[in-house]
């Protein structure tokens, strides 16, 4: 049937570590010129509890009290198995280092050259400059591997009134695979 279109769901991972980042359900942003992803997360109710449907042990089952296992998360954090880590400020200039140096490859093996590879590394630097701007508000993650050589994840509060972190990734870091 022609209404019925095939939802596609895109899913994007690391491709230096493989851990799954995010998907398209989390509506990214593309933020300096391209370079990167901005994802905002809100908090989640996760979990089941045992809900006392007003019985009490009418049924039998034992006591009356409630198990309520129910926990307050990070919706990209606990979907995509985040683990959080720790960088000092010098740490994260080494890492923008690193990866600078392992992207700009990437980047000029695509055909990227001159003027345009120039722009590239200009807008990497402005959101380099806008993660370290930002380093005394920002929290430090990994994915499901807990690798931090090419795989940290920023993340921290945009706006006081954001209901959950806003998460930073650099895009020629990850490959997009469809489901």
């Amino acid at each position: 049937n022609k209404n019925q279109q095939k939802r596609i769901m895109k899913v994007f991972y690391n491709d230096f570590t493989g851990d799954e980042m995010f998907s398209d359900s989390y509506n990214p942003e593309e933020i300096f010129n391209g370079i990167g992803y901005k994802v905002k997360s809100k908090y989640i109710m996760e979990g089941v509890g045992n809900v006392d449907i007003g019985c009490g042990n009418e049924f039998g089952g034992g006591d009356n009290e409630v198990d309520d296992q129910a926990e307050r998360v990070n919706s990209v954090i606990s979907a995509f198995k985040y683990n959080e880590s720790s960088m000092s400020k010098d740490d994260i200039k080494v890492y923008f280092k690193g990866m600078a140096a392992a992207l700009k490859k990437r980047v000029a093996e695509t055909g990227k050259e001159g003027e345009e590879l120039k722009a590239w590394m200009k807008s990497f630097q402005e959101m380099c400059a806008f993660l370290l701007k930002n380093f005394k508000e920002i929290s430090f993650y990994t994915g499901e591997s807990y690798e931090q050589d090419k795989g940290v994840i920023f993340a921290f509060y945009e706006d006081d009134s954001d209901p959950g972190e806003t998460f930073f990734y650099f895009k020629d870091a990850l490959r997009e695979e469809k489901f």
